[in-house]
């Protein structure tokens, strides 16, 4: 993302339960000067189980007001022994 002062991003977690995508957890997090954030998952969890996350910029609650909610693409994923 471009670097702007106080800019933040919101990354949206789920996973794949029933038949359906549902919430698993999501979080607002601080962008370095160059723009980044790297988000690390630890602890246990279920293998086998699909999962996805994207990224979301969203206009007055991600620092700024310099670009219109953005919402990054799905990264999807599964946890395996």
């Amino acid at each position: 993302m471009t670097p702007y002062p106080r800019r933040t991003e919101r990354l949206i977690f789920q996973r794949y339960a029933g038949g359906k995508w549902v919430a698993w957890k999501s979080g607002t997090y601080k962008l370095s000067s160059a723009g980044k954030y790297t988000y690390t998952l630890t602890g246990t969890h279920k293998t086998g189980v699909k999962y996805r996350v994207s990224a979301a910029y969203l206009t007055g609650t991600s620092g700024d007001r310099a670009n219109y909610t953005t919402n990054g693409a799905w990264k999807y994923f599964i946890f395996s022994k």
